[in-house]
């Protein structure tokens, strides 16, 4: 399996705007600017998650993005099937043999089952954890 950069940016998008819910509407330009992605690709991204219910945009001079469910109401699994277009076949047709067939659906639901256990809060708290681990005096 191999995700997309398109998939990648979509979870640090999210990511970003989960650590900063505090900060009400973040614009496209700021989030830019913090995360290292181009306004122009994250357009394309900020469109797919608004239109699917993870994200509310606001217009105008306040304007900007946040989160419209919690951390730990999205699974890395949800961000994934909205941003990746071949991600997780849901069946294979085009094979014939029904063994191999029933192997690699098989296959796609143990990666699924992972990912929808994954949340945004859950990668949030490890890293808050490897911080924590990683300081010294």
């Amino acid at each position: 399996m191999k995700i997309s950069t398109k998939g990648k940016y979509s979870l640090q998008l999210i990511l970003y705007l989960a650590q900063n819910t505090n900060s009400g509407y973040i614009s496209l330009t700021d989030i830019s600017n913090k995360i290292n992605i181009s306004k122009k690709y994250l357009e394309q991204i900020v469109q797919l998650l608004n239109k699917a219910g993870i994200l509310n945009a606001n217009r105008g001079f306040q304007g900007g993005y946040k989160l419209r469910l919690k951390p730990d109401e999205i699974t890395v699994y949800d961000v994934l099937k909205i941003t990746e277009t071949s991600f997780l076949k849901e069946d294979y047709k085009e094979i014939e043999n029904f063994a191999l067939k029933s192997v690699l659906n098989g296959l796609n639901n143990v990666i699924s089952d992972y990912l929808k256990n994954i949340t945004i809060e859950d990668i949030m708290n490890k890293e808050t954890e490897r911080l924590l681990n990683d300081y010294m005096i």
